[in-house]
């Protein structure tokens, strides 16, 4: 089940909290009415008090709304929701439904800071708390997430998916002002309503199956965290243990089959329970979204805290590094710092700009008259090759102006043509190229220049930019690096053989000269990305970065039977 899902129905269970268990039929309470008999009767065995006061009262800490307990560790006795009076009735509702989804979803993880005023969004697009496609940056560290996971509470709890798309279904001039009508929300309530729930395709719920799932996670003692994690280790055997429990830097070669998923649970388990690191300190990194999503939920399953821990793809890890630090990003005198509030270019979009830039690229052996747009996409490849290598224009420059000339072409004249027996023409000797080779990637280095430069005058990063030009914050701000560090001194990747030579320098920024926090899994035979840069030498860097590496081999393939085995050796000893 995803975590949309569980939203779902834990606030579908919230308004069916009524005497005879029924749910709140469409129309029946205006939002605020609704929030209010919740929070009075239902939310809690005892109540949360609904408190009014002025935007500038110390309680809001300049927040639209806050969520004050009474008792954080015995959350059930309830407590206050103090909300902005100056607000529009809609608008405090959505505020205090917001609340009461952190109550409800997150009351287990301890006191909360106030909520940032641009954190409560009725239009926020909680549909990507179902995941998103590659290439598209998830860039929620756990404090957004459980943000949005609020704000999607919120919206199914004032105006339910089911009943709103069934309102537009059964009435063809159905709009947002008639539902804004119905529920007593807002119109900018209303019109993302319509959105997520008609033009998605998603299909709503209609009621709630069981709540179990939202239920909050306890706050653990000591000796349950080591009890838990006890239970955990004892689970696997013993080569996965011996890796959990790997003094770092460590690399844990995993082949296919060898349990590394559960392993890595057992890593963060023996650090929460074992070493009494907190969640929010423990990093794990992986690098696509399903499987960044599948590593919370395991963790989540196993009864670790996974939805406090930072649990993301390396791009969306860079993503909030430089948001965080946007105003430590070099930049050159004639060109604006990075803004905070950047926006990431997906393929899409970076063709569209691409093409807008052709009459600046300077293209001619490139160009194409008939199709001027057709060499952009392998541009594009080029560009991201250039950022997987972390390649300033200069530094592209400077590999074009080392390609040496084939030597039949030294002289100037055109190199003739070559052929092979079978009369195709050969490639000039390894290392050298003809000069049209050398003349394209002129115009290659030249366009990424002009590439680089537009985005960042325009404030704009490409996918490969947000670790390049992370990389470049850190080595230039020090103090930025060490928090960081502080920040995440455990440091946890998912098969680290994807890893490209942008991706690893980041990660060995992050560990510090020693790396002791630094704990990898990988398998150069099982290197899935090589199509997006991944580099072969990052598993063997490894060793030579860090000499007192402690390498484990998780040993036992649990898919595998023995006659299988047997038969794989025997093929390999006659190959070999």
């Amino acid at each position: 089940m995803d975590r949309l899902t569980v939203i779902t129905q834990a606030a579908l269970a919230l308004r069916a909290r009524r005497p005879g268990g029924q749910p709140v039929p469409a129309g029946a309470l205006p939002s605020m009415a609704l929030v209010e008999e919740l929070c009075a009767h239902r939310a809690a065995p005892r109540a949360i008090i609904i408190k009014r006061t002025s935007a500038h009262d110390a309680m809001l800490g300049g927040a639209r709304a806050r969520l004050q307990l009474w008792s954080w560790d015995k959350p059930e006795r309830g407590g206050w929701i103090w909300v902005q009076g100056e607000l529009t009735a809609e608008e405090q509702a959505f505020s205090i439904a917001h609340e009461l989804g952190h109550f409800i979803l997150h009351r287990g993880e301890g006191a909360t800071p106030p909520c940032p005023d641009e954190a409560i969004s009725e239009d926020a697009d909680v549909g990507r708390l179902r995941g998103a496609r590659e290439e598209r940056v998830e860039e929620y560290n756990p404090k957004a997430r459980r943000e949005l996971e609020a704000n999607a509470f919120a919206a199914e709890l004032l105006a339910p998916g089911y009943e709103t798309r069934a309102l537009f279904m059964d009435s063809p001039s159905c709009d947002e002002s008639r539902i804004a009508a119905v529920f007593g929300v807002s119109p900018r309530l209303a019109r993302a309503r319509l959105v997520a729930t008609v033009l998605s395709g998603a299909e709503p719920l209609r009621e709630p199956d069981t709540e179990p799932e939202a239920a909050p996670r306890p706050i653990l003692s000591d000796a349950e965290r080591r009890a838990l994690a006890t239970g955990l280790l004892d689970g696997l055997d013993d080569s996965q243990c011996e890796a959990a429990m790997a003094p770092g830097p460590a690399l844990v070669v995993a082949g296919p089959g060898t349990g590394k998923t559960k392993t890595l649970v057992g890593r963060v388990a023996y650090l929460y329970g074992m070493r009494g690191a907190l969640p929010e300190t423990i990093l794990a990194l992986t690098f696509s979204n399903r499987a960044a999503d599948e590593m919370r939920e395991r963790l989540i399953t196993a009864g670790l805290p996974g939805e406090r821990a930072p649990v993301m793809t390396i791009h969306a890890f860079a993503t909030e590094l430089l948001r965080r630090f946007a105003s430590l990003v070099p930049h050159a005198a004639d060109e604006p710092p990075l803004p905070q509030n950047f926006r990431i270019l997906d393929r899409p979009d970076q063709s569209l700009l691409l093409e807008e830039l052709l009459p600046k690229l300077g293209l001619r052996r490139l160009r194409r008259l008939n199709d001027p747009a057709a060499p952009l996409p392998a541009l594009l490849e080029r560009f991201s090759w250039a950022r997987d290598r972390l390649l300033t224009p200069e530094g592209y420059r400077a590999l074009v102006d080392g390609m040496r000339l084939a030597p039949e072409a030294e002289d100037g004249a055109a190199p003739p043509a070559r052929h092979g027996r079978s009369g195709a023409k050969q490639a000039p000797p390894e290392g050298t190229f003809s000069a049209d080779q050398i003349e394209q990637a002129r115009e290659q280095a030249r366009a990424y220049a002009v590439w680089d430069r537009e985005l960042r005058l325009r404030g704009l990063l490409d996918y490969g930019g947000l670790i390049q030009r992370a990389v470049e914050m850190l080595r230039a701000a020090p103090n930025a690096l060490r928090e960081t560090r502080r920040s995440y001194p455990h440091v946890l990747v998912d098969e680290f053989q994807d890893t490209n030579q942008a991706a690893a320098e980041l990660l060995f920024l992050l560990a510090g000269e020693r790396g002791e926090g630094l704990w990898v899994v990988g398998d150069h035979n099982q290197s899935i990305y090589r199509w997006r840069g991944a580099s072969p030498e990052n598993l063997p860097g490894l060793t030579r970065r860090y000499p007192h590496l402690a390498v484990r081999t998780l040993r036992l393939s649990y898919r595998s039977v023995p006659d299988l085995v047997r038969f794989g050796s025997d093929m390999a000893a006659r190959m070999a």
